[in-house]
Parts: structure tokens; sequence; C-alpha cells
């Protein structure tokens, strides 16, 4: 309660949209939401879930950059990708934050023990790149919602080579965004792309609904 009371009051037809990435990552939240929703009388199955994915080794050498500058800030140097992820037995290691977090399936199996398959919207990360408005219009349709954006609301900025949102001013994302990432040996590549492929075509399942949620538990 405390949490949705720093929350601002929508008015009526108004929904709010609450952002933590972390959030499917951590395997006791849907039930802490489910229960807090319960408590304060909000039907937990009225609630929808947003999930941007990405090709799941950009996502990790994204995570991978984050983590370099804040342990250079530290006064510390990471090691390489390729070290980190890649066992002494040549195996990629599951056990790596940047690598686990890529296995959306892992995660998000969890979840659907604890809420419906079509509470869920998928955005493709991927796709939202060089196509914002298409994946915007699949989201307000997966949320009900009217349409309000359209084409001319996004504008590509040649500079950052990504789309800025464009109303009265271009708002752009911050330089955090677009750095460039690490080159990765092609055997590397290759080991993620394989140990990948299982848990991108389980999460494939789970996007278009097809996934057996009942079978799993």
């Amino acid at each position: 309660k405390w949490y949705l009371d720093s929350l601002p009051s929508p008015s009526p037809g108004v929904s709010i949209i609450e952002k933590s990435p972390d959030y499917v990552i951590h395997p006791n939240v849907p039930r802490r939401i489910f229960d807090g929703a319960t408590e304060i009388g909000i039907d937990p199955y009225s609630l929808r879930f947003i999930v941007i994915t990405r090709n799941p080794i950009d996502r990790a050498l994204s995570e991978y950059v984050e983590w370099s500058l804040l342990r250079h800030r530290e006064g510390h140097i990471l090691s390489p990708f390729h070290h980190l992820v890649i066992g002494n037995d040549g195996e990629v290691r599951s056990d790596v934050p940047i690598i686990n977090s890529s296995c959306y399936s892992f995660h998000l199996k969890i979840w659907l023990q604890v809420f419906r398959q079509n509470q869920f919207c998928f955005v493709n990360g991927d796709r939202f790149i060089v196509s914002p408005f298409d994946e915007v219009h699949k989201l307000e349709l997966c949320l009900r919602l009217a349409h309000f954006f359209v084409e001319e609301h996004f504008a590509y900025n040649m500079k950052s080579h990504f789309f800025c949102f464009k109303t009265s001013k271009l708002v752009c994302m911050n330089k955090s965004k677009g750095r460039s990432h690490p080159q990765v040996p092609m055997e590397v590549e290759r080991r993620l792309q394989l140990f990948f492929t299982p848990w991108e075509k389980e999460l494939e399942m789970i996007v278009t609904g097809k996934y057996n949620v009942t079978s799993a538990i």
C-alpha cells in the first residue's frame, strides 16, 4: 500500500504504468504483486505486464558494458566478456547474471504460474529500434488503450541512429543508450547462439500463447 500511495492518483479512464526492469528476474516478485494487489482490493488478473525482449546476446553485451562502466568508476577492471560467460570446460556459464537474465522464458515461466498468459504484452526490442510505431501500436492493442501514437511522433536521429519521440519538442534517449559493444570471438558467439536457441524457442511459444502452463507446473 505504501508503494501504491507513492504513485499519482489516476483520473477516471486513466491507467498508470510503473517501470521496474528487474522485476522479471526475481522469482518472489510475481507472488508478492499478486498478494499485494489482492490485499488492497485490486483484482490481480486485471493487471497487465509489459515485457521487452531483445536478441539475448545483445542484451547480455549491453549489461556487460554497464557492468564495466560501474566497475571502472570503482577503480576496477572487469574481465573480458568471453572470459566471464564461457567456463573452463568451454560451456556457457548459465549462472552468470548477464547470461541468466537473457534466458527470458526461464523467468517468465515462474510468472505464468501466478498470472495468466493474456496479461502479458510483449514488445520486440529489436524491432522497436527500427520501427517503433509498429511495436507501440501493437502494445496499445494489447493494453486495450485507445490509439494515441501516430508515425509522426517518431523522428529518426541521424546522429544517434535511434528514433526520438516528437511532440512540441524532440525527446531523445540519453547517451547511456546505444553504447558500442565489445567484439566477441566467433566461436564464443556460436556457443552463445546454441545455448540460447532452446530458450528462444520456448519464449516464442509463450509469446504466441502456445506454451502449456499447466503441464509445466
